[in-house]
């Protein structure tokens, strides 16, 4: 299985973010993916989505990063692990690696 490279992409400040990134952390722990995790603001968000596999963020924030040509995770709820876990085990099958 290869790393996988996830972005999490906010709207403002750094910190819900960040708090993604910890969550996203845990469900790749959990789930034994291999991956990295950066975060980032959606206003420098398209000059690091191009190091990246997929971005994570919002439904409020993903129309701004739709158009950065890579998969989107969108998140309703971007405080829990659940749908988080769930998306990227759909991610994850969809890139063949389940």
């Amino acid at each position: 299985m290869a790393s996988v490279k996830f972005l999490c992409v906010c709207q403002m400040g750094i910190g819900s973010s960040v708090m993604l990134r910890i969550n996203i952390e845990k469900v790749l722990k959990n789930l034994g993916i291999d991956g990295t995790v950066d975060s980032c603001t959606a206003g420098v968000a398209k000059g690091q989505a191009q190091q990246c596999d997929v971005i994570v963020t919002n439904q409020d924030v993903a129309p701004v990063v739709r158009d950065f040509g890579k998969p989107i995770i969108e998140l309703k709820n971007m405080v829990g692990t659940k749908e988080l876990t769930e998306k990227i085990q759909a991610y994850m099958k969809e890139r063949g690696e389940s």
